[in-house]
């Protein structure tokens, strides 16, 4: 960071990947550049972010008569990372390097700990690298000062969340310990993407959110939609 609050950020732009901060995105880096990316985030202490890209639909109109799906589509657009234009709001954190192949790809985590808002690109090649700001909510609001009611969204959710992770046998005791025990109404809607997956535009509006009551509420309705489409099919 800057004297002046300003970050220089190494960008990873990736279609459909919405991150948040309290999580960690796990990513297998093949592409030369992007290797040198990931090393040089680790030797200059510099962040690193994971951005959606801008409007898949445009290059759909595009490409129309190569591609005939969405996973067509998807093929083509991975076919030139350089041409990506990352979404302006993204969350970016410090790397990690689990594990290096015998070829040289790595193994990365991302610990996502900010939002941040890209102001100007600096640097396109060999990967970009952009000047941003920390992207914050307009209030900071505990859960034991909340409005009536909004205690009792976030028990919903805890309660969805344990009996599906109880039925699929899956052991996160840690992070439930966690999610139960965060005061913030923030930092909490954030965390629940360790176990939510949504469309990527719903995900995008959500961390452009600047508003954690308006997450929460968000949250809770798609997790009222979740239970109801489960019991559909019983």
């Amino acid at each position: 960071m800057n004297n002046d609050g300003i970050f220089e950020i190494a960008l990873f732009p990736i279609p459909g990947a919405v991150s948040f901060p309290q999580t960690t995105v796990p990513l297998h880096v093949f592409e030369q550049r992007y290797r040198q990316m990931t090393q040089d985030c680790i030797n200059k202490n510099r962040l690193l972010g994971v951005c959606h890209t801008k409007s898949i639909e445009r290059l759909a109109s595009r490409q129309q008569n190569t591609a005939k799906t969405k996973e067509e589509m998807y093929e083509l657009y991975k076919q030139n990372l350089s041409t990506f234009t990352p979404e302006d709001v993204f969350s970016a954190g410090t790397v990690e390097i689990k594990e290096t192949t015998d070829d040289g790809r790595h193994l990365i985590s991302i610990h996502m700990l900010k939002r941040f808002r890209i102001i100007e690109l600096l640097e396109e090649s060999p990967y970009k690298i952009a000047r941003c700001e920390e992207y914050k909510d307009l209030e900071f609001i505990d859960f034991k000062d909340s409005p009536e009611g909004i205690q009792n969204q976030k028990d919903y959710i805890l309660k969805f969340i344990k009996e599906q992770l109880a039925q699929q046998g899956v052991d996160a005791h840690e992070e439930i310990i966690d999610l139960e025990s965060e005061k913030s109404i923030n930092n909490f809607t954030f965390k629940l993407f360790k176990f939510y997956r949504m469309q990527e535009y719903e995900m995008q509006r959500l961390l452009n959110s600047q508003s954690s009551l308006e997450r929460l509420k968000k949250l809770y309705e798609f997790t009222l939609g979740l239970k109801k489409s489960l019991k559909g099919n019983f």
